[in-house]
């Protein structure tokens, strides 16, 4: 359905959070997962608000989707702070979607086209 209303394209998938990508949406879900304690760690508001998410609205701004009940995997410093989960279980490959790779940068040559893959500065 997002395709379907955004041009035939993917959701944003940048690589910062809050940035957005060609079309100033924000990302398909924000925030990056990491090992440590970060409050991204387990903000579903990065996943099911429509600030933060791009896909909110077509999951029903329901975090629990990108969340699989068998998945109970957590860091030492994840535990030892009282996490009972991580936000999310899915993650979407950094190279698909239009995004930006910095504030400057985006990972296509033409912001907005239909390539999706990523420049590096030895590509150019």
């Amino acid at each position: 359905m997002y395709a379907d209303d955004h041009a035939g394209r993917l959701a944003i998938n940048s690589g910062r959070t809050g940035v957005g990508g060609w079309n100033g949406s924000p990302n398909w879900a924000d925030g990056v997962l990491f090992w440590d304690t970060d409050q991204m760690d387990t903000n579903v508001a990065y996943v099911a608000q429509d600030k933060w998410s791009g896909l909110a609205r077509y999951i029903s701004h329901v975090a629990a989707v990108y969340h699989c009940p068998e998945d109970n995997f957590l860091s030492p410093a994840q535990r030892g702070a009282g996490f009972i989960q991580r936000s999310r279980s899915i993650s979407m490959n950094w190279v698909l979607g239009d995004g930006r790779m910095d504030s400057t940068a985006y990972k296509t040559r033409g912001a907005g086209t239909d390539l999706w893959f990523v420049v590096f500065s030895e590509d150019i």
